[in-house]
């Protein structure tokens, strides 16, 4: 069965929030963090908690929608 249109438009602005909430994320980690930090180790391991957060979220989004 397909989504209608409403639902449609929901996952999106669902989708881009999400997306524009963790980019602000990555902003903040690479500015302050990264400005400040004299060592990058822990930076990696953020950025990629940002990555697996996207993923985690987009993909239960994607459950919640089915």
């Amino acid at each position: 069965m397909e989504p209608s249109a409403g639902e449609q438009k929901a996952y999106w602005r669902k989708s881009l929030t999400i997306t524009w909430l963790l980019l602000f994320a990555w902003f903040v980690v690479t500015l302050v963090l990264g400005f400040h930090a004299r060592e990058a180790r822990g930076l990696t391991i953020l950025y990629a908690v940002i990555v697996g957060l996207y993923a985690w979220s987009l993909s239960r989004l994607d459950k919640i929608q089915r």
